[in-house]
């Protein structure tokens, strides 16, 4: 916390770095690698994993368009 009112989980970045996707199957899950995962779930929940209205809007516009493509160039 940091002196703050507020948990900010992007304060050193560590959490945020070591974030993937598991994308095995469907649902896909969103993780964190970091060493302290464990502790922020427990003590804040899953939701640290939710994404907000506008990382929704990124995903559609940004990141959903360059998988696919990165799909259709390997299949070519």
């Amino acid at each position: 916390m940091k002196g703050r009112e507020t948990v900010d989980l992007r304060l050193t970045g560590d959490f945020y770095n070591a974030m993937h996707i598991e994308a095995t199957e469907f649902p896909v899950f969103f993780r964190s690698k970091d060493e302290k995962t464990g502790f922020l779930v427990a003590r804040y929940g899953r939701e640290i994993f939710w994404l907000t209205a506008p990382n929704i809007g990124i995903l559609k516009q940004n990141i959903i368009p360059a998988c696919v493509e990165a799909i259709n160039d390997a299949l070519l």
